[in-house]
Formats: structure tokens, C-alpha cells, sequence
């Protein structure tokens, strides 16, 4: 599903584009180059939808270079070998998701406690594998004209990361679990999602001045994406814990 001219939704369980248990998966490309990268990867159930929604989105998936996971969970992570085998691309995780994702208990991914919760089914297994390279805070790389920079944002998992998209006419942030529509933030009551960690590093999202704001769940935004960050920043700094965007039906 086209958003931008460069961002496409390929995947997603609450839009009904993919498993239901999937985050929402993007696809970013060049038109002049055709260069594509893939932010997140779906939580593995079915994938082949992911690949018959960049098909039939005209895109080749050969195209697609990588894929850049934006945290460790279970719905963003656990496509990506499957996707990898199928497409030939690489697959890169934030520095320490890499090492959860190789090896991480149920326990440290937050899984035991989802599939408590009725987030998961009781058979659902976390793929284990080991990734193609790391992604540090600055990090930055080319797609064709367009930039990706990583902003390492610590709060809704140890390792969360966010990719600042940049081109000539656009500016958008793809936020993971991180904030959502209206400000919300990623906080839950698992291993390693933080209200310190949010409070020492949501100042990273001030003047991004971005458009876009594409999260890993829930609504999306196409014009004024600034706000929303400044609504979580602000939150951030009062005294009551801001709203976060978990309901039963996402994780």
C-alpha cells in the first residue's frame, strides 16, 4: 500500500495486510535507483504476505538490500529470516538487539509475559538467528538519493532505535514501538522498557521537523509528524506517566 511516493506499508496485522500478529512493516525505495530497504519484518506467521504485498506493489523484492529492525520483539522481528532466505538481502539489528535476537531468553525478550497477557499464541516460537551486522546511534545509509539515520531511543525496549528517513522533498521518522499518533509512548511492564530510559533520551526527537511519522502499530501520519513527537516530549517532562499505546490487541 503506497504512502509516499518512497514509503509503501507491506505489512500489517492491525490494517489486515498481513498476520495478525505482525507490526506494521515498511518498505522504503528509490524511484530513479530503485533501491529499496524494508524497516521491520512481522512476527514470522505467514510472511509470504509481505511478499506478495511488495509484488503486487510493482516492486521487485530482489531490490530490496536490507532490512533494518527497530527492536527485538517477537511482531518486528521474527519474519526476517524467512524474508532474508526468500529475497537475498541482509538483516541488521541495533547494537544488543543482536545479541537478544541470537540468543534471548523468552523471559529477556518479553515474550513470557505477552503470551500471558494473550498477546501471542501459547505455540508461538521466537526464530533465533543471528543478523548481518549491527546499527549504532549515527548511523547512517544511502538508498539511492534518500539517507536513513539511526536514532538510538532506549525506553520501550533496551535497544530501540528509530530511522530518520531523508530526501529532497521528505522527512519522516520511523519510530518502531517508540511513539505513536497523539504523543503516545511504548512503555510496557516487561524486561527492559523504561520510563528512565524515555526521560533521558526523547530530547533526541526535538526539531527533527519531519512530515511523516510511521510507527509500528496503530495510525500512521503523512503531514505534520512533529507535533506528535513534541506531544511525547512534553508529556516526558510533567509529572504523570504519559499514555502509551498498548491495548490487548498489540505488543
Amino acid at each position: 500500500m503506497k504512502l509516499t511516493p518512497n514509503v509503501f506499508l507491506i505489512g500489517s496485522g492491525e490494517y489486515g495486510l498481513s498476520h495478525e500478529f505482525d507490526c506494521s512493516v515498511y518498505l522504503i525505495i528509490d524511484n530513479d535507483t530503485r533501491e529499496a530497504v524494508i524497516i521491520d519484518a512481522g512476527a514470522g506467521r505467514e510472511p509470504e504476505h509481505i511478499l506478495r504485498n511488495i509484488i503486487e506493489d510493482g516492486i521487485d523484492p530482489h531490490l530490496v538490500k536490507a532490512i533494518f529492525l527497530t527492536h527485538e520483539h517477537a511482531d518486528h522481528v521474527g519474519g526476517a529470516p524467512w524474508l532474508r532466505e526468500k529475497i537475498g538481502c541482509k538483516v541488521y539489528a541495533p547494537v544488543g538487539a543482536d545479541e537478544l535476537i541470537e540468543r534471548g531468553t523468552d523471559d529477556e525478550l518479553g515474550l513470557s509475559i505477552a503470551k500471558r497477557s494473550g498477546v501471542y499464541a501459547p505455540d508461538y516460537h521466537y526464530p533465533h538467528f543471528k543478523v548481518d551486522g549491527t546499527i549504532a546511534d549515527g548511523d547512517s545509509f544511502t538508498i539511492g538519493k534518500l539517507q536513513l539515520q539511526a536514532i538510538s531511543l532506549p525506553g520501550h525496549s533496551r535497544h530501540s532505535m528509530c530511522y530518520l528517513l531523508k530526501g529532497e522533498k521528505q522527512r519522516a521518522l520511523f519510530t518502531g514501538d517508540v511513539v505513536f499518533f497523539g504523543g503516545e509512548i511504548g512503555l510496557l511492564n516487561c524486561p527492559g522498557s523504561s520510563l528512565a530510559d524515555y526521560r533521558a533520551n526523547i530530547h533526541k526527537l526535538a526539531n527533527l521537523n519531519i512530515e511523516g511519522l510511521f510507527p509500528g502499530h496503530k495510525v500512521f501520519v503523512l503531514k505534520g509528524g512533529q507535533q506528535h513527537l513534541d506531544r511525547a516530549i512534553s508529556a516526558l517532562g510533567r509529572l504523570a506517566v504519559p499514555p502509551t499505546f498498548f491495548q490487548e490487541t498489540c505488543y
